[in-house]
């Protein structure tokens, strides 16, 4: 079975913001999903996490290859870039997705971690508000027609 993941055309402006859009649309969601078996809550739990992670580099400017989209590629009403966003997380989730997820760790060794996948979507929908907040309404409709007020019923 062949799967792919969505792309985008590259157009002019907003497109970033339409994959801004599928990351917070993708956190938000998949703790909808009621999972029958461990490998069905295996993959709700990582693909969240992962989802998290793209969400926590973005608005921290965590830019880790050229091509990377960053808060940063957006200005603000005064043509300014638009300035990191500093997640404060409890329980080093950072470095634990990092080394728990993203990476193949000696950590993970006899380390299970209890997600609590609600503190994480709460904590990040708090600064994706901060981030949606900056941006001017110039950036709305999106290229795939997303307005502002499609991202804010995302993170209610």
């Amino acid at each position: 079975m062949n799967y792919y993941t969505p792309c985008l055309p590259i157009k002019p402006k907003t497109f970033e913001l339409d994959i801004f859009y599928y990351e917070v649309f993708m956190l938000n969601k998949i703790l909808s999903i009621t999972p029958h078996d461990q490998i069905e809550r295996n993959a709700v739990i990582e693909c969240f996490l992962i989802h998290a992670r793209n969400l926590i580099d973005f608005l921290e400017n965590k830019r880790m290859h050229g091509d990377d989209l960053t808060c940063i590629d957006f200005i603000d009403e005064k043509k300014k870039k638009i300035d990191a966003i500093e997640i404060k997380l409890a329980n080093d989730y950072k470095e634990k997705i990092n080394k728990h997820l993203s990476h193949m760790t000696k950590q993970r060794v006899g380390e299970k971690i209890m997600w609590d996948m609600e503190y994480l979507r709460n904590q990040l929908n708090n600064e994706i508000k901060q981030f949606l907040k900056k941006l001017p309404n110039s950036y709305f409709p999106t290229i795939e027609g997303k307005s502002r007020k499609e991202f804010e019923d995302i993170i209610k």
